[in-house]
């Protein structure tokens, strides 16, 4: 109570700090960032009377500093020097300022600068979790996140868990194995398996919703949960890849190895079962001119996805295909039915309301255009928090 009250008198916004680099990152974005830990560490060193606040300290995060080559000079001088460069000002002067910096590995598919010579020996490199801890890790991610999520409906079958960390860590084996071979340029790490379980979390909110007894929603769990695994791992890659393939035949093997449905359940069938549960004509208002193909109803299921994510996880979506995929056409549908409660359906009133904020992305397109509309999308989602404000960016 005390420590809050200090801070309550002091005022801070946030006693830790964090700055993405990127490489159009510029050093008075960097400068302006530092201005307020400067600030909080003076304010706690400058109170010695204050002994509980003695030990605190101010981390100050930069996330991936050698992706700008701009502004390398900067960033060394402040993680090392620990001064600025334009001023003279002595962050070490401060024993309350700590900097961290994460830095990715430089080369392979990775846009990267080479780490300064000076950073080198301050680096601690660490290696990706074990295969035998990364399986635990799995177990209790689920374990932990879904039977809380899901624990309304009475909780989940153990044995179906235990056989999905199997296929999950088989597959995320299987991923990296050809990353590592060179078959593909996109890795696998952490993201994937927390995202698994956000799409198990997301799918069943929009599930919920629907007409469905709760006594079938549990019979659907696997369905939900090998669909969340499909859509992490096999649509990673391209429709044309041999990976995609690869991986897709990995899983259906392993779910049938398993025995996580009865043999004579289709694994596209049961996901494509899911997803009508969730994209219908009596869920959504669709004109009796469109077809609802398969195709569409996984385009609107994506974008439906990425709506759900700014309440969730803020996980972004890439919807990916040729011209006349429905694309585009996913989007204006979910737009036109998550009006929040006024939406025509009664499922479309349990949703959060869609703010859409399109982007026509094209070979002129600059990152002042891009940032632009985001920081308007920002600025909505801040007034109005229970909408969903998504930005949609259209690339040619």
């Amino acid at each position: 109570q005390t420590i809050i009250t200090y801070f309550d008198e002091i005022s801070p916004k946030e006693i830790s700090f964090k700055i993405v680099i990127h490489p159009d990152s510029t050093e008075d974005e960097i400068l302006k960032f530092l201005e307020a830990p400067t600030q909080l560490a003076r304010a706690l060193c400058s109170d010695t009377s204050a002994n509980y606040v003695r030990d605190l300290v101010v981390p100050v995060f930069f996330d991936e500093p050698n992706t700008s080559s701009r502004c390398a000079g900067l960033i060394k001088s402040i993680l090392i020097d620990q001064r600025n460069p334009r001023t003279g000002l002595r962050y070490g002067d401060s024993e309350k300022l700590w900097f961290i910096g994460a830095i990715n590995p430089a080369g392979g598919h990775y846009a990267t600068q080479v780490t300064h010579p000076s950073l080198v020996p301050h680096q601690c490199q660490f290696m990706s979790i074990i295969e035998d801890q990364q399986e635990k890790y799995i177990e209790r991610l689920l374990n932990s996140t879904v039977n809380k999520q899901l624990g309304k409906l009475g909780g989940v079958d153990d044995s179906v868990l235990i056989k999905l960390t199997a296929i999950i860590h088989e597959l995320q084996a299987r991923c990296h194995k050809l990353f590592v071979d060179g078959d593909y340029g996109h890795a696998v790490s952490q993201r994937d398996l927390h995202r698994v379980v956000w799409l198990i979390e997301t799918i069943y909110e929009l599930l919920k919703h629907s007409k469905m007894k709760a006594d079938d929603k549990k019979e659907y769990f696997a369905a939900v949960a090998v669909a969340a695994v499909h859509y992490t791992y096999v649509t990673r890659f391209p429709q044309t890849h041999n990976c995609r393939k690869i991986i897709n035949d990995e899983l259906k093997t392993l779910v049938d190895g398993k025995k996580v449905f009865p043999s004579n359940v289709d694994l596209n069938k049961s996901r494509q079962e899911v997803l009508r549960v969730i994209v219908n004509r009596d869920n959504f208002k669709i004109n009796d001119g469109i077809a609802l193909t398969n195709t569409l109803c996984e385009n609107i299921f994506a974008t439906l996805l990425a709506c759900m994510s700014p309440i969730h996880k803020k996980t972004p979506v890439a919807i990916i295909g040729d011209s006349g995929m429905g694309k585009t056409l996913s989007n204006r549908i979910v737009e036109w039915n998550l009006k929040g409660t006024l939406s025509q359906t009664q499922y479309c009133q349990k949703l959060p309301k869609a703010d859409f904020r399109y982007i026509q992305g094209s070979s002129t397109t600059t990152s002042e255009q891009v940032d632009k509309v985001c920081s308007r999308a920002k600025a909505s989602q801040l007034k109005e928090k229970d909408s969903a404000c998504t930005v949609l960016f259209d690339i040619n």
